[in-house]
């Protein structure tokens, strides 16, 4: 966990330290993350994550007379998650309960209105024809990421692993005010690492997002 704090200090520092167009602040669901094999008992024991909330906070720069933007993404999840095969042997209570799992990444990302990339400040608003054409933006980002997951019964453990951390989405914008837009983005948020004990080297799940940028 220090880690992924100091990693994630680190990114902080950079981004105030520039000079940064755009930051965006955010909350989601992570839902149908692939399930997973809870640490030393991976042999009988499944984990199924449960839907739960995500934040993001980005610091972003533009491109120069263009629509797009890149910079630093943070991201944290945070769920529970339940038992699909609660015995560790036939006939025998399990030894440890229910769970809860985390993901934390720092990464680069990139945001860029693909239908309408050249005049910054031709923005959406709800009443243009072309609306749609000036709010459509992907989104994507990659960078080192640790995922946890800890068990809560009375048989208490962790396990960490460090990895590739990835986000693809697509989203609409609108402006609401000459320096604030709102957004919202649906996508997928997911990490790539060592099996090990969490039986998959991809933990992937859906993501929907919303919040608003503020323009600098």
């Amino acid at each position: 966990m220090r880690k992924v704090i100091l990693t994630l200090a680190a990114v902080c520092w950079l981004c105030w330290s520039s000079s940064a167009q755009v930051i965006s602040v955010e909350g989601g669901v992570d839902a149908f993350r692939q399930n997973l094999y809870s640490g030393p008992t991976s042999a009988a024991r499944v984990e199924d994550p449960v839907p739960a909330a995500s934040a993001g906070l980005a610091a972003y720069l533009q491109v120069s007379d263009l629509r797009s933007y890149y910079g630093a993404y943070l991201t944290a999840h945070r769920g529970a998650t339940r038992l699909v095969n609660p015995a560790f042997d036939l006939g025998r209570a399990p030894d440890v309960e229910n769970g809860r799992q985390s993901l934390y990444a720092a990464m680069f990302g990139w945001r860029a209105f693909i239908l309408d990339l050249e005049g910054d400040c031709d923005c959406p608003t709800w009443g243009e024809e072309n609306w749609l054409q000036r709010a459509l933006f992907v989104e994507v980002a990659i960078g080192p990421g640790l995922q946890r997951w800890e068990a809560l019964g009375s048989k208490r453990f962790e396990v960490d692993r460090w990895g590739g951390a990835y986000l693809a989405r697509l989203g609409l914008s609108h402006r609401l005010a000459k320096s604030l837009d709102i957004y919202a983005a649906l996508g997928a948020f997911g990490l790539i690492g060592p099996a090990e004990e969490f039986g998959s080297n991809n933990s992937l799940a859906l993501r929907a997002s919303g919040g608003f940028a503020i323009r600098l």
